[in-house]
């Protein structure tokens, strides 16, 4: 009897690419949720022989933190073996806790960074649907552009608070995922991607004992490792 339960069990996953497949071309929309974690990043003054530089030739650096991601988008299915999609996802609570290079003083300031994304997949089960099925693993790569809002750093690093500022930047992605389709229209997805966004940059406003006066701005490269969980609904 075991043996005839595990068969069938065997048969009836076995069967799920041919009942459960995804179109093989059409639109479909989808939906994100996960997280994601922020390598460390580095400020460095972007003017620092200038008489009113704020770091000068100092610089900070420390981690990112981690943000739950949340983002929807549409696609469009070519074949069984690629596809592409847009999707704009939020992260907004990556956070800048960093510490003079060399010294002890501290700085910290909040990051929200918005990044949309033009995506091409490649489906490896469209290639060799024998080989992997039910699953449907694929690589991905995207480009597209980051909004990187971050707040007022404060610390002791700028003796004061170095106000924020809003940067929009070119973004690209690499990554790459298993997806399980659970019927002929919706498809859960587990996926990991490389982030680059570019450009991380203060404001000028530097609020000292309640003077407030104009200072060279600081810059950084952030980048962002993401681990997300869609569903794909074709439509």
């Amino acid at each position: 009897m075991k043996k005839i339960l595990l068969a069938a069990l065997l048969l009836s996953v076995a069967a799920i690419p041919r009942a459960f497949a995804e179109p093989s071309s059409g639109f479909y929309w989808r939906g994100d949720l996960g997280g994601a974690i922020g390598a460390q990043a580095t400020f460095r003054d972007r003017e620092p022989g200038a008489a009113n530089c704020s770091l000068c030739a100092r610089e900070i650096k420390g981690g990112t933190g981690t943000s739950v991601l949340f983002g929807a988008g549409i696609g469009y299915r070519f074949s069984r073996a690629f596809r592409v999609d847009f999707t704009l996802d939020d992260m907004p609570t990556l956070k800048e806790s960093a510490t003079v290079v060399g010294g002890t003083s501290t700085a910290s300031a909040d990051i929200n960074s918005l990044v949309g994304l033009a995506n091409g997949y490649l489906d490896f089960s469209g290639i060799w649907p024998r080989l992997f099925h039910p699953f449907e693993p694929y690589f991905t790569a995207g480009v597209g552009f980051a909004r990187n809002d971050i707040g007022n750093f404060s610390g002791s690093a700028f003796n004061g608070t170095l106000g924020g500022h809003v940067e929009t930047t070119l973004a690209w992605d690499l990554g790459g995922g298993i997806a399980l389709p659970f019927s002929d229209r919706m498809t859960l997805d587990l996926g990991y991607r490389y982030l680059d966004l570019n450009t991380l940059q203060t404001g000028t406003a530097l609020t000292s004992g309640g003077t407030t006066t104009t200072v060279t701005a600081d810059h950084a490269i952030l980048h962002v490792h993401s681990v997300m969980m869609s569903v794909r609904y074709a439509f």
